[in-house]
């Protein structure tokens, strides 16, 4: 599939993605501490259990390069999370890009995104699902997302030494409702 600012490498596995997020945080404190918060024992549960919402363990996977990385990230949809959409009045969640929340919100200041801001990972993967109209919704990766679309927004640049890649599952008409389930159910233990 030809998607913009996207180049097609090849295809993947959720393992292998499950396993690149786990070791990005899956060992942090920080995150242990949101799991256990939200009723998981651990952070691999809380993870699994959001995810499985959408069933990406059975779902095909495809793996992207992503062109223009300051100008094509921030035009991605904010994915179905309570943190991110809270942002937004109810009937405009799961609808708006990383483009419109740095409008709206003042990440300069935030010190996740202004951390990533002063070192960005150069190997940075991000995960998310391809709508039926081409846009990509983020699953995996706001805080990186956000960062970029600051620096988009004060016109600065970003040197980086590798690509950045993106791991897409599509969803058929009718899924997008998903969005909005994972959204109301959440990531907390039910």
């Amino acid at each position: 599939m030809n998607l913009p600012n996207l180049t097609y490498q090849n295809p993947t596995t959720w393992d292998n993605i499950f396993s690149h997020w786990e070791e990005l945080e899956g060992h942090s404190p920080e995150w242990l501490a949101v799991a256990k918060a939200k009723g998981f024992e651990t952070w691999q549960q809380w993870r699994q259990a959001w995810v499985a919402q959408f069933q990406a363990p059975q779902r095909s996977w495809q793996t992207y390069a992503i062109e223009n990385p300051l100008q094509t990230i921030p035009n991605f949809l904010i994915g179905p999370t309570q943190g991110w959409q809270r942002h937004f009045a109810i009937e405009e969640q799961n609808k708006h890009t990383f483009q419109t929340l740095v409008q709206r919100v003042n990440f300069q200041q935030n010190s996740k995104v202004q951390a990533i801001i002063n070192d960005f990972p150069t190997s940075s993967q991000y995960f998310g699902i391809l709508l039926p109209s081409h846009e990509v919704v983020l699953i995996e990766g706001h805080h990186r997302a956000c960062a970029l679309a600051v620096l988009e927004q004060q016109g600065r640049s970003l040197d980086l030494s590798e690509k950045l890649i993106i791991h897409l599952t599509q969803f058929q008409t009718g899924e997008q409702a998903l969005l909005d389930t994972m959204l109301q159910r959440g990531s907390s233990k039910q």
